[in-house]
């Protein structure tokens, strides 16, 4: 049995969300033939709560291709599956934008859970490592 939706009948978020889900498992990214998958800002016009289960698929389908997600939703990393091995962070100061894994202070905050990846996002205490050497 085939359903069929109206476009009329669905929300942005949905359109949205079911475009996400359509590129990250289009079988030619499942295979690997397809390198890359971008997303930007994947958590508009979404509910918060539904951004978990897009986390995971966006783990899974980097298990076959790689997966790069831009966003400044802290909703989105609210969620078991964030991980900070996953997240590589903008900062911008007299002009100059450096990007990179978190600082050490940072990961020391969540290894220690005095803090929650997504509560650091919206202190605004989430900046790269000043080191391009320090790794995660």
């Amino acid at each position: 049995m085939i359903t069929v939706f109206e476009r009329e009948s669905l929300s942005e978020g949905t359109l949205r969300a079911a475009g996400v889900l359509a590129a990250l498992l289009q079988p030619r990214a499942l295979s690997g033939e397809i390198p890359l998958v971008a997303v930007e800002e994947p958590e508009k016009a979404l509910y918060p709560s539904t951004l978990g289960g897009l986390y995971g698929t966006f783990i899974a389908a980097s298990h076959r291709t790689q997966v790069i997600v831009t966003s400044q939703s802290s909703d989105l990393l609210d969620n078991e599956s964030a991980d900070l091995s996953h997240l590589l962070v903008a900062a911008n100061s007299d002009g100059v934008s450096r990007v990179g894994p978190v600082n050490a202070s940072v990961r020391s905050l969540v290894a220690d859970k005095v803090m929650t990846i997504a509560e650091l996002h919206r202190s605004g205490l989430m900046t790269p490592s000043a080191h391009t050497g320090e790794r995660p």
